[in-house]
């Protein structure tokens, strides 16, 4: 999955690629590698989406939630003329919101929830 989270968000700037200073705030697993950190905007700046080969880390100010690829097994489809904000994942343990707030390119109309949704889109093969 690494490398479809790269190239989904190679355009953002609000994706850094590698661990950064986040491995010591995570309980990762031995062999878990950290792909990138997804940092949104303001107002949510304390909103963090950790991208690793094994899932995602939602890490906001109240609270630290991993989600494994494997536990994901849809998503809600985003309005393309709405002022997307996150995307809800179907998993295994219920609905969890992962914000990604970011956007860029003119007029700031390329929407990072939209690279989201299509990394999500290659992991369930549809």
């Amino acid at each position: 999955m690494g490398s479809v989270v790269l190239r989904n968000f190679k355009r953002s700037p609000h994706f850094f690629r590698g661990a950064g200073s986040v491995t010591g705030m995570l309980p990762l697993q031995a062999r878990e590698t950290v792909v990138g950190i997804y940092r949104n905007p303001a107002p949510w700046e304390g909103s963090q989406v950790v991208f690793t080969d094994d899932g995602l880390w939602l890490a906001d100010s109240d609270q630290i939630l991993k989600i494994q690829w494997s536990d994901i097994v849809d998503y809600e489809t985003l309005d393309p003329n709405g002022n997307v904000d996150g995307v809800r994942l179907r998993t295994k343990d219920g609905i969890r919101f992962a914000r990604i707030a970011g956007a860029y390119g003119p007029d700031l109309k390329f929407r990072d929830s939209f690279n989201f949704a299509m990394i999500l889109r290659s992991l369930l093969g549809k």
